[in-house]
């Protein structure tokens, strides 16, 4: 004052509490989106605590804020999630969503058929990408988990097949199987005549 007194005091300003989140995401047997290529992942904001409330949120970097906790149709990738508070606070974080890659039924022959027009052919077949169990299906045929097929006919006498398989999270993969077959034998059999019983008649087959 105008006497040179001082009166000194301190003054605290309260800090917001830092915003602390947690996140939970779709599993799809240990995948967050369950089959290569398809767009049913989920993320959730969870036990948000700190910052000043109502909160937004934003699963693509903070061009976009929303309410909602929840956000779902997301496919594989990486997402750099932020929650932001009223006071326009921002706590930043990565996400990643994985799917199973693309899923594939190859098949090797396993007994190749043997004559024209028998059926005893067999294949086995070495997934790949599929969530076990899988289920397998010739032509539509009674399913079996077992990656083996027997008593196939070859592509003479059937032609080809489809093989179908279906995963544990409903992913699908399809194969043509064929068979080479032997063809039928052809041959022309030819002979000469014996003459005055002196044992001179052929025959032969070509």
């Amino acid at each position: 004052d105008n006497n040179a007194c001082q009166f000194i005091s301190t003054v605290y300003l309260a800090e917001p509490a830092q915003i602390i989140y947690a996140t939970t995401v779709s599993d799809y047997n240990s995948y967050e989106v369950s089959c290569n290529g398809a767009s049913d992942g989920s993320i959730e904001f969870t036990s948000i605590v700190g910052g000043l409330s109502p909160y937004e949120f934003s699963t693509d970097a903070g061009a976009n804020f929303d309410p909602a906790i929840i956000y779902t149709n997301l496919s594989s990738g990486t997402y750099n999630i932020q929650v932001k508070d009223a006071n326009g606070c921002i706590e930043t974080s990565v996400v990643s969503l994985t799917d199973p890659g693309v899923f594939n039924i190859p098949y090797s022959i396993s007994n190749a058929i043997d004559c024209p027009g028998n059926c005893n052919g067999a294949i086995s077949i070495s997934p790949s990408n599929g969530v076990d169990p899988i289920s397998y299906d010739l032509d539509g045929g009674s399913p079996q988990t077992t990656p083996y097929f027997s008593g196939i006919c070859g592509d003479i006498t059937n032609g080809s097949y489809t093989l179908n398989a279906i995963d544990d999270n409903g992913c699908t993969a399809s194969e043509i199987v064929s068979l080479p077959e032997p063809t039928d034998f052809v041959y022309t059999p030819s002979s000469n005549l014996e003459y005055c019983d002196q044992s001179n008649g052929q025959a032969s087959i070509t």
